[in-house]
């Protein structure tokens, strides 16, 4: 049996996007590169495979290559003392960086192809073969795959690296599943596409950026655990982002509000995924009900839960960011009244009694029963049943002004 733990495309430097009315929210959370780097070596370090395997981009030359050094020296530091092997090659962002660092420090991991212009080679401790190609400095990050370089004879079990898309398509090192399956290795680990891919036969694996960095980089992110056993390989992806995007429709009709609609998709995503932050974009489709205009138009953000809807049309994109505690049925729930009743907390008198008394009870209490008193006993009973709290929710949402 052999397992390695394999990670590319970290692009050190960058954070992830996050919707300008939510950045109060997120201030001060980890959503970094780095970070994200230090949770791979983390695991690592944890599981102690036979070897790290990172598909290059692990710099993002774009936002300050410089700084990102630092955490690289500590997280390869941090492999090498924990006595496994890393293995690396140089992608379009971090040709110059990576040949710098190696000739820098040569020990930290091995560099392939920091000196060789084709593909090179290494031999791990467990016997296998790392065959790989460093992305060339190049003016516009164009480049071709050097296959006339690639060794006549690997010998024993082997894993190819390289940097570049799969398909072709563009100037960023294209090549073909044919010519993968022409120059056969057990495994090949790419870099450079984000969205995590998987192919049995042949072995083909992109990782994907364990750090989703921007809202076309949609569904879970991290990195992945390859096992070879018994003649074929287990793919066991490892979930490290902590920010992940969506891009969802979001359907309302006559009895709903757009918030009764946000809240169930909410729901819906949170049983899918336990990341810290969801950033999630919707096409609204459906009826707009007349008294949800109000609503429609007004940015709203808060501590657990931020929302912006401005001059919302059928079909129009809405941006919205949960965080994991908004997502249970204690958040669900406080947050609907946040929305209930925040287009109107500068009139508070046109709110309805009843909004306004399970808005207050359900976030200033924030659910602490010791705190509750008295006249909040109907409340108490009402929250311990789900069904007849959302039907109380579902109906103070679709009347919330007074009439």
């Amino acid at each position: 049996m052999a397992r390695f733990l394999v990670g590319g495309d970290f692009h050190l430097g960058r954070s992830s996007s996050i919707p300008a009315f939510a950045r109060g929210e997120v201030a001060g959370r980890d959503l970094t590169a780095r970070g994200a780097w230090y949770r791979f070596v983390d695991l690592a370090v944890r599981e102690r495979p036979d070897a790290v395997l990172l598909t290059g981009d692990l710099v993002d030359r774009d936002f300050g290559a410089l700084a990102a050094l630092p955490p690289l020296r500590e997280g390869f530091r941090r492999l090498r003392e924990a006595g496994i092997p890393t293995v690396v090659i140089a992608g379009n962002h971090d040709p110059n960086i990576l040949r710098a660092y190696a000739r820098q420090y040569p020990d930290d991991a091995v560099f392939l192809g920091r000196s060789e212009p084709g593909f090179a080679t290494h031999r791990l401790p467990n016997g296998w073969t790392v065959v790989g190609w460093s992305y060339p400095a190049s003016p516009d990050e164009s480049a071709r795959v050097p296959w006339s370089t690639f060794p006549k004879s690997l010998g024993g079990r082997s894993i190819g690296m390289l940097h570049g898309t799969l398909g072709g398509g563009d100037r960023y090192a294209p090549f073909t599943l044919t010519e993968l399956r022409d120059h056969p290795t057990d495994l090949w680990c790419l870099g450079h596409i984000h969205k995590p891919y998987w192919n049995p036969a042949p072995a083909v694996l992109y990782p994907g950026a364990p750090q989703a960095l921007d809202p076309g980089e949609t569904g879970p992110h991290g990195a992945v655990r390859m096992t070879w056993k018994d003649g074929g390989w287990t793919h066991e992806p490892v979930l490290l982002s902590t920010v992940r995007y969506e891009n969802t429709t979001l359907t309302v009709t006559e009895s709903d509000t757009i918030a009764l609609a946000v809240i169930d998709q909410l729901a819906r995503l949170a049983e899918e995924d336990s990341v810290p932050y969801w950033v999630v974009r919707a096409q609204v489709v459906g009826e707009q009900p007349a008294h949800a205009a109000p609503f429609d138009s007004t940015p709203l953000a808060t501590s657990a839960y931020a929302a912006e809807f401005t001059g919302v049309a059928l079909g129009a994109p809405v941006d919205w960011v949960a965080t994991a505690r908004s997502l249970g049925r204690d958040g669900i729930c406080a947050q609907l009244y946040l929305l209930a009743t925040g287009t109107h907390t500068d009139q508070p008198d046109l709110i309805r009694p009843e909004v306004r008394e399970l808005y207050q009870t359900l976030t200033h209490l924030r659910f602490d029963a010791a705190s509750r008193k008295g006249d909040s006993k109907a409340l108490n009973d009402i929250y311990r049943d789900p069904e007849a709290l959302r039907a109380l929710l579902a109906d103070a949402c679709r009347g919330w002004v007074r009439s």
